[in-house]
């Protein structure tokens, strides 16, 4: 992985797209740049279903803002969770790969993904979960990370935790942001995004619109070829918006979508010529939000649809299509003060059809929920509690509970927090109908499945020090998982099968500590201790690192200048075969410089020490990388 040889065409791609930017930008010096969206409230709407202040939040919470992304140059959702304490990510070689993340040890489908109240988990997949390596940060206001059992509020796969995806929201008077960058194996990314607000009389409307193109030629994933050197290569294309409409006063309509179109190189073996994968994934979501009783009861009707299609050419050929469609509506009780009862009633029909040469199904399935949720709030003391009847077609009903609380101490600013909860991860529909009759290697799914159920707890606490320049906190967290969903082989002539045979426990605590270095530099350095058991054979599970680190250093050298120096350790970690992968250690660099009112200039460079690792087993990860590119806004 030589620095040299992959960061030669970046001077050619950068030439191209800096010229893209200052093409599609009006000429500087006739309104405001439009950077003020950047300026966001410290909310979060993961941990209640509703906004409320990070602060107030009885959890454990991560949320990063548009300006952080921007700042720290995170162009997809994979390159911001690695970064998230007691979150560890997987993915088998460079951008577009397949990817897994695993929260707090629990498995890779134990993780709720949601895009403005969008579920967007895919139903084709083998165990329902989403591949995250084809969302991009585009168009998106901030992302929170909610750790721990969250099934009660929204229902099957948020063991592990939620992580809630925003799109951004118009504001102020329209305007036009473009970006481009290059670097380093053939890559190049581009952006253009269009927002603004406007008002007819007691109306108002805000939009956001966002196209992007990434590409890379990428690079040779498999560690054990040394036959070839073919690169694997990747576009994605990404079309989102958002639209906010508000006839009245009490009255607010939302529509968000967003459609991702890729294509990805991969390597199913060193001899083989690389298979080719098409995705096309569509999230479209409608929601109504009207006030009653003079704001004290807020009702929120909501309508999603979601599509995945997934088709492969080459060795293996196949196609697979999941679909959802989903309604929810929430209503927000204010009573007196103190109290705010949230009722919910939800229902939703997964779909899936799937083919290839040795097989093909289709299934289908219809689950519906109630909930409710109790939050309180006196002084300093705050608290939620929530209980959530899920019931499905096939294999009946699940409850779920949650508890949690939290105090902040008006003189010396100890926050402490606690919860318990329940979860639940209901079988996918390849688990139950999957219907693959292969004459070497048949697989028949088990609709006797039943669910996957956990219970889950933590405990935290956070103290400033030396007025607030120093802040320094941890947590303890537990999760036991029983009825978890375990492969069964059988020797021919019987098909192997499914069944809830396994049991695990994780357990371990995240800490930080936050300094303020000085006005204008800050650090921060997390470290998260993971125990991730089979109580079966008390072996740990699989790609799970006991330790991982994160230091990071920011700072304003100059008025106009910011950089940042990111560190990540990530411990050694078990795989398949008895394999053990050593520790690594990355080190990132980034730095903004703003030109003028209108134009910015950004370059980073990953993985500074060009250190080479593989995670999982068998795959290359990216070496040094430089980027460099242009922002413009009017």
């Amino acid at each position: 992985m030589c620095p040299r040889r992959c960061c030669r065409p970046v001077l050619s791609r950068l030439g191209s797209a800096v010229g893209l930017t200052a093409a599609l930008l009006p000429a500087p010096g006739l309104a405001d740049a439009a950077d003020a969206q950047d300026a966001l409230p410290d909310v979060a709407s993961a941990p209640r279903r509703m906004e409320i202040p990070v602060e107030r939040v009885a959890g454990s919470i991560t949320v990063i803002t548009r300006e952080e992304i921007e700042r720290r140059q995170w162009r997809t959702l994979v390159d911001v969770l690695k970064f998230v304490p007691g979150v560890n990510v997987v993915q088998n070689g460079g951008p577009g790969k397949k990817t897994s993340i695993f929260t707090r040890g629990t498995n890779s489908n134990h993780t709720k993904v949601l895009l403005d109240g969008i579920d967007i988990s895919d139903p084709s997949t083998p165990t329902g979960a989403v591949d995250l390596a084809h969302l991009l940060t585009e168009n998106l206001e901030r992302i929170e990370v909610m750790r721990g059992p969250m099934s009660t509020l929204y229902g099957s796969e948020a063991v592990g935790g939620i992580i809630n995806l925003v799109t951004r929201r118009g504001h102020g008077k329209p305007g036009i942001a473009v970006w481009g960058e290059a670097g380093g194996y053939n890559s190049a990314q581009q952006e253009t995004s269009l927002y603004g607000s406007h008002r007819f009389g007691d109306r108002k409307a805000d939009w956001s619109i966002g196209y992007s193109t990434l590409h890379t030629g990428g690079f040779h994933v498999l560690a054990d070829d040394s036959s070839g050197q073919e690169r694997d290569g990747y576009d994605n294309s990404t079309l989102s918006g958002r639209l906010t409409f508000e006839p009245t006063e009490t009255l607010e309509l939302n529509f968000v979508g967003r459609y991702i179109d890729t294509e990805n190189e991969i390597d199913l073996s060193g001899d083989s010529p690389d298979d080719i994968s098409d995705t096309q994934q569509v999230f479209l979501r409608s929601q109504a939000s009207r006030e009653f009783w003079n704001g004290n009861w807020k009702s929120r009707l909501g309508l999603s649809y979601t599509d995945h299609h997934r088709e492969t050419k080459g060795v293996f050929h196949g196609s697979f299509d999941g679909s959802r469609l989903a309604v929810d509506w929430l209503n927000d009780f204010y009573i007196g003060e103190h109290h705010v009862v949230t009722l919910g009633a939800e229902t939703k029909r997964d779909s899936i059809d799937s083919s290839s040469p040795s097989s093909g199904f289709g299934a289908d399935a219809r689950s519906s929920a109630a909930l409710i949720q109790e939050q309180f709030s006196y002084g300093n003391w705050f608290g939620t509690a929530s209980g959530r009847l899920q019931d499905h077609e096939d294999f009946g009903s699940a409850l779920t509970y949650r508890a949690a609380s939290g105090y902040v101490h008006p003189q010396f600013g100890t926050r402490v927090h606690a919860s318990i909860g329940t979860s639940f991860k209901a079988p996918s529909l390849d688990q139950l109908y999957g219907a693959y009759p292969d004459p070497v290697f048949p697989f028949f799914g088990n609709p006797d499945l039943e669910p996957e159920k956990s219970q889950g707890l933590e405990f935290g606490i956070e103290q400033p020090f030396w007025g607030d320049r120093i802040r320094a906190g941890v947590t303890y967290f537990q999760n036991r998982i029983r009825s978890l969903i375990q492969f069964k082989f059988q020797p021919l002539p019987d098909s192997s099968t499914l069944e809830n045979i396994a049991r695990a426990e994780t357990k371990g605590f995240e800490s930080f500590v936050l300094l303020q270095l000085s006005d204008r530099f800050y650090a921060r350095a997390d470290w998260t201790y993971l125990s991730a058991k089979d109580e079966e054979n008390g072996q740990d599970l699989m790609l799970r690192p006991k330790n991982t680190f994160d230091v990071r250093v920011e700072g304003r050298p100059l008025r106009d200048a910011t950089v940042t120096l990111g560190v990540r350790y990530v411990g050694a970690r078990e795989d398949r075969g008895d394999v053990t992968l050593s520790g690594y250690t990355i080190v990132d660099l980034a730095a903004n410089y703003q030109l003028n009112r209108y134009f910015k200039l950004f370059a980073r460079i990953d993985n500074l020490f060009d250190r080479e690792y593989q995670d999982p087993d068998g795959y290359e990860q990216e070496g040094f990388n430089f980027f460099a590119g242009l922002r413009g806004a009017y």
